[in-house]
């Protein structure tokens, strides 16, 4: 039987609260929100890709933002606080936040295949499951953006989506391990 203690319950809604972060892509002033990724591992560490763009505006027109929710870290500081009075500050998520200039090739190239695919808004196809990934990749933002989650693998019709996905993420690993070596 598990023991429900006030930290077990401080970390479901610490939990919820961090992933609801890395869901909502970062905001940069003249920066527009072109697509975000985010992988939600049931265990590790959770991680959310970002290409924003700045037009032309700006030297470094797209930048690669990689953000990285330390959950070990976390869970080890809630438990080792035990069961903390009500009225103890609140706890923050640790959250890296990591951001490197990128080639706009690399962003008009996935955005101009997220524009050919064809993904069924409806899938006969339903998972269920304790335990695993949901991703989560989106498009736009204001007016106009499309948003599609999924668990573990794509569902039948959105196999692109999940190479755009995979993509997303070398893009903007790739631009953060060229800024490390060149810096």
């Amino acid at each position: 039987m598990v023991r429900v203690t006030r930290s077990n319950g401080e970390w479901y809604q610490f939990e919820e609260e961090a992933r609801a972060s890395l869901l909502s892509p970062p905001r940069r002033f003249g920066f527009t929100v072109e697509c975000h990724a985010v992988l939600l591992p049931s265990f590790k560490d959770c991680r959310a890709y970002t290409l924003l763009d700045a037009g032309a505006r700006e030297s470094h027109p797209v930048v690669g933002v990689r953000r990285i929710w330390r959950r070990r870290n976390d869970r080890e500081i809630i438990d080792a606080q035990g069961d903390r009075p009500a009225d103890s500050p609140r706890l923050t998520s640790t959250i890296e936040l990591s951001h490197a200039p990128m080639a706009r090739e690399l962003l008009d190239d996935i955005l101009g295949r997220a524009a050919e695919l064809r993904i069924p808004p409806n899938f006969l196809q339903r998972r269920t499951g304790c335990d695993g990934t949901t991703y989560a990749l989106s498009f736009g933002e204001h007016f106009v953006a499309a948003r599609f989650e999924w668990w573990q693998e794509p569902p039948a019709g959105w196999e692109g989506l999940g190479l755009l996905f995979d993509e997303v993420v070398s893009a903007v690993d790739d631009a953060l391990d060229t800024v490390a070596t060149d810096g």
